[in-house]
């Protein structure tokens, strides 16, 4: 279609011959009437078609945009935690949306402008060509000089690209931080002016990469631009000396003219949309640099079809390492299936890594982890979280309504949510909103107490039915009568037959375990009953220094679990 449309073009001024020698200086008027029509007509037949090839080229960009974005987004969810510890959230916002936009806007416009500029180059000059080779020689000699330009151009944009992305990617990362809750909090301790003033920082940062990227490269784009203006005034020379000489009518001069200077636009035009598609290879390069990335967990799926797990968890010899750090070091344990195991230990004894690891987030770099005596990368991820359920030790909410901070994404009947919200002791406070389950909990759940997040998490965990529950610090920032809650329901899901395998220091919690596993410094120092002396004296050093913020609070004077903030 572009083709047709180049060919209609240069038809239309192709016609000014007849046109000037036969209809006006040859004084035939019959010619001009179909001669100006048939040029009007190729003249919109040529918008037409390159129009309806650019909205095809659009709609076709854009849906490869969409199909990219997505295929890039089930990548990276197929990661572990540490390949989001290693890449910044800005990095893959970039890879997910800038660069995918940056594609888009490529293929849809200037891949169409790049495609059409190019056949109209070529047509042109071999139309010029086969009507006078020694013109041609003149526009192949400018046209070779200005190519030269446009790749330097292209060369010099893509080589300061890569430090334009990485600046505008230190900006995201900013905005990110202080725009959230995470950087609202942040005020109180910093200085009035660091976010603005470490913004600016990164703004005159990537000012000086877009400078370095334009400034250059639009000079040698400027200097290609006068050689095409030159090589159009040598061709007028030229010309004017063949209709001097009667070697050409000044018809045909007009009109190679008119043929000439789509030439000379459609070079101009080359220049830009060669620099746009060099800037997007530069950016396919980097998405299938971050899709050639393999996952460290592989779905096999090859895992025995079992109706529910029994949550006999195993570690052989494990060894974490977040990069340096050692996190488990030859770690050998077992997690009995309908048992509650605590596992205590200082912080930094690896606790919450252990948990990760039972859920399949991150992979040993030594050892094996089983379920049920098989491996646990033969079972597919979304088949082993459907079994689990985790509160972590941060609550992580988002903005909606706390039925969907429970459903999150999941088919759950509603007398499920209420149930889980009950076991969780959260039900109360919902239901008592004008909304109910429907009332927006705000960024990160901050209309809540911090004990009603922490609550919302474990109904979040409760209402899928798991055959495990992951527990990391369930009672922390409960007030005495919903930790006693809590408590309760973790034993009612042990009698149910469920696994638990809960991260605490609480005493109180403790209590009620059947299994203790302590950590220290990432290695596993003892393992035995509540009732064992070696665990009794492991759980008195791990508990030094907790008692203080695990002392039971008296409901009415504690603000943290108050309903004070209206959902």
């Amino acid at each position: 279609m572009l083709l047709l449309a180049t060919v209609a073009n240069v038809s239309a001024a192709m016609l000014f011959q007849p046109l000037l020698d036969k209809g006006v200086l040859g004084h035939e008027g019959s010619v001009l009437i179909p001669v100006v029509a048939l040029q009007v007509f190729l003249l919109l037949a040529r918008g037409v078609l390159a129009g309806i090839a650019f909205d095809l080229l659009a709609r076709v960009s854009a849906r490869l945009g969409q199909n990219l974005t997505l295929r890039i987004f089930d990548h990276l969810q197929q990661h572990s935690l540490s390949y989001f510890l290693d890449r910044p959230q800005a990095e893959l916002l970039q890879l997910l949306r800038n660069d995918v936009v940056a594609l888009e806007l490529t293929l849809g416009q200037t891949a169409g402008q790049a495609i059409i500029a190019t056949l109209q180059t070529l047509v042109t000059l071999l139309v010029i060509v086969a009507w006078e080779p020694r013109l041609a020689l003149l526009c192949i000699v400018g046209l070779s000089a200005g190519a030269a330009l446009i790749r330097l151009a292209s060369r010099l944009t893509n080589r300061a690209l890569g430090r334009e992305i990485e600046a505008n990617e230190s900006i995201a990362g900013h905005l990110l931080m202080v725009l959230g809750m995470r950087g609202f909090l942040l005020r109180p301790s910093s200085s009035a002016v660091w976010a603005r003033a470490r913004l600016q920082q990164l703004l005159a940062r990537y000012r000086d990469t877009l400078v370095r990227r334009r400034v250059l490269p639009n000079w040698v784009l400027v200097a290609g631009e006068q050689l095409g203006t030159v090589t159009y005034f040598g061709f007028y020379l030229a010309a004017a000396y063949l209709v001097a000489g009667g070697g050409a009518t000044t018809g045909s001069l007009i009109a190679m003219a008119a043929l000439v200077s789509y030439l000379i636009g459609s070079v101009n035009q080359l220049a830009p949309t060669y620099v746009g598609l060099g800037e997007a290879r530069l950016r396919l390069g980097r998405i299938e640099e971050a899709l050639a990335t393999a996952p460290a967990w592989r779905d096999t799926g090859d895992a025995p079809a079992t109706p529910a797990l029994r949550g006999a968890f195993a570690l052989d010899r494990v060894t974490v390492r977040y990069r340096d750090v050692v996190a488990l070091r030859d770690v050998s344990l077992a997690v009995h299936p309908g048992r509650i195991t605590a596992v205590i230990g200082r912080s930094g004894a690896g606790k919450t890594t252990l948990t990760l690891l039972l859920l399949g987030l991150i992979e040993p770099d030594a050892g094996q982890v089983t379920i049920d005596g098989i491996a646990i990368h033969r079972y597919g991820r979304e088949a082993l979280w459907r079994q689990i359920g985790y509160v972590p030790q941060e609550p992580i909410l988002f903005r909606g309504s706390a039925r969907e901070n429970i459903m999150v994404g999941r088919s759950l009947a509603d007398a499920h949510i209420v149930a889980a919200a009950v076991e969780a002791g959260i039900h109360g406070r919902l239901a008592a909103a004008p909304e109910g389950y429907g009332a927006d909990l705000g960024e990160n759940g901050y209309r809540l107490s911090a004990g009603e997040r922490q609550r919302i998490g474990l109904a979040r965990a409760l209402a899928g039915r798991p055959s495990v529950l992951v527990l990391d610090e369930p009672t922390a920032n409960l007030d005495a009568a919903t930790d006693a809650l809590i408590r309760r329901t973790i034993v009612d899901q042990r009698n149910a037959g469920r696994t638990i395998l809960v991260v605490t220091h609480s005493p109180a919690t403790l209590a009620i375990a059947d299994d203790v596993i302590v950590l220290d410094r990432g290695g596993l120092m003892c393992r035995g009953s509540t009732g064992d002396a070696a665990i009794q004296a492991w759980v008195s050093e791990a508990m030094r220094g907790h008692a203080a913020a695990d002392a039971p609070r008296d409901p009415a004077s504690s603000r943290i679990d108050a309903p004070h903030r209206p959902i």
